[in-house]
């Protein structure tokens, strides 16, 4: 999220383990004043523009964020995460 904001890591409020993703969603609009959609796989972004994948994990039922510029991660141990991701966070 931090680098989506372009913002350092501390500034950013952490998701508490059991927090809703609204909830937590609304405290980030709130403190830097960005919007951001949940979009399902079949509406994520065109390849510009900085956005947060959502991928499964190796367990089943959990999913890891993974901060995207266009299809390209900034995480190099998620390379493909673009491709499998089942959907995404986008700045409005």
């Amino acid at each position: 999220m931090a680098q989506v904001l372009r913002v350092p890591v501390d500034q950013v409020p952490p998701r508490l383990q059991g927090q809703p993703l609204t909830e937590w969603l609304a405290r980030v609009t709130l403190e830097h004043g960005t919007y951001f959609e949940l979009v399902t796989a079949k509406k994520l972004p065109a390849a510009t523009g900085p956005w947060i994948a959502v991928v499964a994990t190796e367990t089943p039922g959990e999913t890891h964020a993974v901060a995207m510029i266009g299809r390209t991660s900034y995480d190099p141990t998620c390379p493909g995460a673009a491709y499998g991701a089942l959907g995404g966070l986008v700045p409005k």
